[in-house]
């Protein structure tokens, strides 16, 4: 992965925190948001993957 690619992925989450936290949302708001949303990552990449296998 190139430099450019390490920073941007954590400055797009930086910005979303910020803009999250100034709508008043807490920092526990957001690390469960955050949770549930890698819940739902894992779970469309497995689909993905079980489709692939079957294709």
């Amino acid at each position: 992965m190139s430099a450019v690619g390490d920073h941007r992925p954590r400055s797009v989450l930086e910005s979303r925190e910020k803009a999250l936290h100034g709508s008043g949302f807490t920092r526990e708001q957001m690390h469960e948001a955050l949770r549930v949303s890698a819940v739902v990552h894992a779970a469309a990449v497995t689909l993905d993957a079980e489709a692939a296998a079957l294709a």
